[in-house]
């Protein structure tokens, strides 16, 4: 199933890299959209940055016949390594996420371009899968929305962050 965010920002992309990369937001962006323990951690690299967060969620939200296969909890990883800064400003992050002891995962990306008067494009693009014999196609609707609203958490922190 494919999901996309575009978000335009008030900031350039150099400042809202430096937010999504720093530690401190990543704990905000955890302890905001997980039921439990968290742990998160920004690295930096020569070239750009990895992000590892892991969440618990609660799969309250989920059909009761998709919560008999995962449980009363879900524990999301997540990662996302950021490339180096184009000339423009621009970046861009694969983005990696799984569930432990489920066959759900989701690859993407996402990008921030420059965008209006020294403004930030924030596209995210990704493919969720769940390799569920027969309820595959459910549980992937099921776990799109709690997705796009930890999508949405994430960019209200972040326009706090930067002031708008």
């Amino acid at each position: 199933m494919r999901l996309t965010s575009t978000a335009d920002l008030s900031a350039s992309p150099d400042a809202v890299y430096a937010v999504l990369v720093d530690q401190a937001f990543q704990e905000a962006k955890c302890a905001a959209t997980s039921s439990g323990e968290y742990a998160a951690t920004a690295t930096p690299q020569a070239q750009g940055a990895t992000v590892t967060t892991r969440r618990h969620l609660p799969t309250d939200t989920l059909p009761d016949a998709v919560r008999g296969l995962v449980g009363k909890e879900l524990t999301i990883h997540e990662t996302l390594r950021w490339g180096a800064s184009g000339l423009d400003g621009a970046r861009s992050a694969a983005v990696e996420l799984r569930v432990d002891g489920v066959p759900v995962t989701m690859h993407g990306t996402v990008t921030l371009t420059p965008a209006g008067a020294g403004g930030t494009r924030h596209a995210f693009e990704g493919d969720l899968t769940a390799k569920i014999p027969f309820f595959g196609g459910k549980v992937e609707q099921s776990a799109s929305g709690p997705i796009q609203s930890a999508i949405e958490v994430e960019l209200d922190l972040l326009r706090e962050r930067l002031g708008g």
